[in-house]
């Protein structure tokens, strides 16, 4: 399984640190492989060679994965403790001790979105608890939650669940969501995270 994802990628090499034995497991596979070998002994013990060799590959990815998990583990918890700061991407990185085009890469690469977008969506959560469990006047919300201005926390409201704060605040009021005249109502769900903010 953990080498599976290997296989299936375009490129024909695939860069991963020597966090396990594949070094030392390599040079032991070409020094048997290298030996004269006639016995059945002598070809079961290559074949246990190569079983090893592979194995402390599948080890390094793995280990390699973790790591990776582990920093935007560190990010995502940093973004959270400073939600109401203005972040920005070099803070983050020097938080976790990445490069932070690394960072940008393997925060996509393993949740999906990029990391402005981690940093809205938990404005967005946080924004939704207030409106729902607060009497927080709407145009202070943002400074609440790290956006720069008002103008800013709708926009991504719209964008994120094509409502706006004020339309979200009424929906929890009345547990339901006017649509006024738009063309198509539909059923729309407002979610909160509340596992964003339990930390």
């Amino acid at each position: 399984t953990s080498l599976r994802h290997i296989f299936e990628q375009k490129n024909s090499i695939q860069i991963f640190p020597d966090t396990s034995n594949v070094d030392i497991s390599f040079k032991n596979l070409i020094n048997t492989l290298s030996k004269p070998s006639q016995s059945i002994e002598d070809k079961c013990y290559a074949q246990s060679e190569l079983m090893i060799f592979i194995l402390s590959i599948a080890k390094s990815i793995k280990m390699y994965s973790e790591s990776n998990l582990s920093y935007i583990k560190q990010a995502i918890l940093f973004i959270k403790k400073n939600l109401r700061s203005k972040l920005t991407l070099q803070q983050i990185a020097d938080h976790v001790e990445l490069n932070k085009i690394y960072l940008c890469n393997i925060f996509k690469k393993y949740t999906g979105k990029t990391v402005l977008q981690t940093i809205n969506s938990l404005r967005i959560s946080k924004s939704l608890q207030l409106l729902r469990d607060s009497n927080v006047p709407i145009t202070s919300i943002p400074a609440h939650v790290g956006f720069s201005s008002y103008q800013q926390m709708f926009y991504e409201f719209k964008k994120f669940l094509d409502l706006s704060p004020t339309e979200c605040r009424n929906a929890f009021l009345t547990d339901e969501i006017n649509y006024f005249d738009k063309k198509k109502a539909q059923s729309h769900s407002i979610k909160i995270n509340e596992e964003d903010f339990s930390f």
